[in-house]
């Protein structure tokens, strides 16, 4: 969007006046996906701010919490032969002169592709380092729930039955929060010095 904003100047980003009966239609895009568990429940992390990706958190047949990458289970993930097309119209637009002719549905659907995402695999793999009950032997888990937290990275899980499991899970690590070996002392200490040097500069300066 900020590519066609910017620099195409496209129409449907930069118009002043807008009707629901001129818009574009949406583009959809989906894909289908095999999983080498069997899922009981299933449910989506929530984050407070809805920047960090969304995760899927499954309550599996042998009771465990397993977590699934978005990135293994988007639709924007790329076929090899719609990379090739990629590839292939970029060479075109590279080569021609004038102005390019407006894009088919195809195309758009193209443009939804991205090349972040590992190339299109029909099954997703399970990693055995995704498990968040580890190798707890939790019982007859009936319901999962996903709460946002007051971090943007931070999401909390709580699968309910017979027993009880609670997590705090990062979907994309934990981009907002100091490590626990972070030396605040150090960098508040520096920062007092600097103070201190500046004034003594300032004065020392008059």
């Amino acid at each position: 969007m900020l590519k066609d904003f910017y620099i195409n100047k496209a129409e449907r980003l930069i118009q002043k006046k807008f009707s629901s009966f001129e818009l574009e239609s949406p583009v959809v895009i989906q894909e289908s996906y095999l999983l080498t568990v069997d899922v009981k429940k299933i449910a989506l992390t929530q984050s407070t701010r809805h920047v960090t990706s969304k995760m899927l958190v499954v309550i599996t047949a042998n009771d465990q919490v397993y977590s699934i990458e978005n990135a293994f289970y988007t639709a924007r993930r790329q076929h090899k032969s719609e990379a090739e097309a990629i590839k292939q119209r970029e060479l075109d637009e590279a080569t021609t002169l004038g102005p390019l002719k407006e894009k088919n549905e195809t195309e758009k659907l193209l443009d939804v592709k991205s090349t972040l995402f590992p190339a299109y695999d029909g099954v997703i793999p399970q990693k055995n380092t995704r498990f968040i009950s580890h190798d707890l032997h939790l019982v007859d888990l009936k319901a999962i729930y996903t709460m946002a937290t007051r971090l943007e990275s931070t999401t909390s899980v709580l699968a309910i039955g017979h027993d009880i499991f609670g997590a705090r899970i990062n979907p994309e690590g934990n981009f907002d929060r100091l490590h626990e070996n972070f030396d605040a002392k150090f960098l508040f200490g520096s920062i007092i010095f600097l103070i201190i040097a500046v004034q003594a500069a300032q004065i020392y300066v008059k």
